[in-house]
This record gives structure tokens, C-alpha cells and sequence, in this order.
């Protein structure tokens, strides 16, 4: 067996136990994406500056992306460097991805009514309407608990990103052994 399977193996079996502390700590995963948030609005705001200064040599001399770079990096250390920025985004990032859930269960609700009335009008192409009903009352209802209990939703999420984590990782080993 070469280095390069050794050595993807190894990530691999690292990746898995990444995912593993996820699933094992859910919630603390879910937290960990408000430093991702602040650590690509850094990445963002230098990689504005880098753009504002090549426009610059090239006798383009726009501000904004100076100005929306330098508010990137600002805000990116404000969340890296201060836990209640972080909470912040943390508690926005669950609300966001609440109102999302019960906006997507509504609209699925509302298309399964216009399927049903395209079935009962005889299109047999949206029979299947129930199903989709279904979907969206229990997407609707995952997320109008998710606003009474977000450290629920921030467990779930959590959940999926180790679940996820440890598929990735299974990937790699079987890319590697093939």
C-alpha cells in the first residue's frame, strides 16, 4: 500500500472522528458556525481589498469594495473576538433557519392545494399531492417549534453535520482502498 493510501486512510479515519465529536456534542458543533461566519467575512473583506486594489491599478478607482471589505473584516473579528457577537449569529442563524422551515412548509401546503385542484380537474400528473400536504405541515411544524426551542433546532443541525462529517470521512477510506 503507497503513502497516498496510508496517508487517506488515516485523514479519513481523523475525518470520521471529527464527525463522531459532532454527533457526540451537537450543540457545540452548531456553535462552531459563527466562527465559520467570522472567518469567511474576514476572508471576505481581504479578499475585497485585494479586488479594490487591483481596480485601483487598472485606473478604476470605486470605493465600495474597499468600504465593504474593510466592514468585512471588521465585523468577521467583532464575531471572532467577542462571545455575545457569536451568540448572536448563532441565535440569527437558528431563527433565519427556523423562518425558513415554516416559510417552505407553507409553501409547500399551499402547492399540494394547487396540485389537488389540477388532480380534481383531471390531470393524474398531480395525484400525488398528498404526500407533498404532508411534507409541508411537518416541515411547517419542525419549524414553528424551532422558535420555542432552538436549542432543539441547534441540536439537529448538529446532528447532520456529524452525520455528515462521518459519511465524508467513510468516502475518503473508500476512495483510498479502491
Amino acid at each position: 500500500m503507497g503513502f497516498g493510501k496510508v496517508f487517506a486512510i488515516i485523514f479519513g479515519v481523523l475525518i470520521i472522528i471529527g464527525g463522531a465529536y459532532c454527533l457526540f456534542t451537537p450543540v457545540e458543533t452548531f456553535a462552531s458556525l459563527s466562527w465559520l461566519v467570522g472567518i469567511v467575512m474576514v476572508a471576505d473583506g481581504v479578499a475585497n481589498a485585494v479586488v479594490w486594489f487591483q481596480m485601483r491599478k487598472s485606473g478604476y478607482s470605486n470605493v465600495w469594495p474597499l468600504i465593504g471589505g474593510i466592514a468585512s473584516v471588521v465585523l468577521g473579528i467583532l464575531i471572532l473576538g467577542n462571545y455575545f457577537a457569536r451568540f448572536a449569529v448563532e441565535m440569527m442563524l437558528i431563527y433565519m433557519l427556523a423562518a425558513w422551515l415554516i416559510v417552505g412548509g407553507a409553501m409547500r401546503i399551499l402547492m399540494s392545494m394547487n396540485m389537488r385542484t389540477a388532480y380534481k380537474e383531471g390531470d393524474d400528473r398531480f395525484r400525488n399531492w398528498v404526500p407533498v400536504l404532508i411534507l409541508g405541515i411537518l416541515i411547517l411544524a419542525v419549524g414553528v417549534i424551532s422558535l420555542f426551542d432552538p436549542l432543539g433546532l441547534m441540536a439537529t443541525v448538529g446532528i447532520f453535520m456529524g452525520i455528515s462529517i462521518v459519511a465524508m470521512g467513510i468516502g475518503v477510506i473508500g476512495l483510498a482502498l479502491a
